[in-house]
């Protein structure tokens, strides 16, 4: 099983993380509030995949911005590409590891729930500082494991659950990071300035009926997607203990950290 790298950091050695400042609301109004008045003509989003954080990053920058995204996933690349096909936005297959833009390229970088799904977190990390513009900025957003409510856990169970299924199909998921962690990552270069948004997005409270449906049907068919592991009766009844917890807790997005830096 492939395991991922951290930044070779002694954790009793590292000072507390900052306090961030409480966001709640509307995620694409949130990063807007939090991005939109920067200023920024290009725009780089990281593992984009099919392009979902794009849309946010276009409504930051409606006008004169140029927004590229890159991933590793030709297939998510092509589906992505079908969809912003009418707008102004490319697509190549990169890893963000070893990227092939020249350095000082881009205004804004952009990773949005992607580290825990990196090899080399801290390589990943370098190359977008060095893309970067100088006085650029970076924006990182990543739900995190620890200092959530039994609600919240719900995500974090059902994730690190689906990560363990992922990684022993021999995909790149590992478990959601401590907030700590993810300071410790991303603190790693040497910024001007950065600033933590503990970002609380209530989510489903509305109509939860509903969402534990959708997630029992996703719970049944990881099942039956980790059928062919030789732990299949062990992953199953990890499975089968987040379907009741989750009836009995119900569901609510975990709390993200998002942390915006300057080069």
């Amino acid at each position: 099983m492939r395991s991922t790298r951290y930044p070779d950091q002694d954790p009793s050695k590292a000072g507390p993380s900052p306090a961030g400042t409480l966001v709640k609301g509307d995620s694409n109004q949130v990063f807007k509030d939090i991005l939109g008045n920067l200023p920024v003509e290009m725009v780089l989003d990281i593992a984009t995949g099919q392009g979902g954080f794009i849309n946010i990053l276009l409504e930051c920058y409606p006008e004169n911005s140029q927004t590229v995204g890159v991933d590793v996933n030709l297939h998510l690349l092509l589906e992505a590409h079908a969809e912003y096909a009418a707008k102004k936005v490319e697509f190549s297959q990169m890893d963000g590891a070893l990227m092939g833009f020249s350095g000082d390229s881009f205004d804004l970088v952009n990773s949005s729930v992607s580290l825990h799904h990196m090899l080399d977190i801290a390589c990943v990390i370098k190359e977008m500082h060095r893309v970067l513009k100088p006085d650029g900025f970076c924006v990182f957003s990543e739900m995190y494991q620890d200092g959530q409510t039994d609600r919240q856990l719900s995500e974090v169970h059902l994730h690190h659950w689906v990560a363990e299924i992922d990684s022993a199909l021999g995909i790149t998921h590992n478990q959601t990071l401590t907030r700590d962690e993810i300071v410790r990552c991303v603190s790693e270069p040497d910024w001007k300035s950065l600033t933590c948004y503990d970002y609380n997005n209530p989510g489903f409270d509305d109509r939860q009926e509903q969402i534990v449906q959708q997630i029992d049907s996703s719970i049944t068919k990881h099942i039956q997607r980790a059928e062919v592991l030789p732990n299949y009766e062990q992953l199953r009844g990890r499975g089968e203990w987040i379907r009741e917890w989750i009836h009995k807790n119900g569901a609510q997005r975990a709390t993200v950290l998002i942390i915006l830096c300057q080069k």
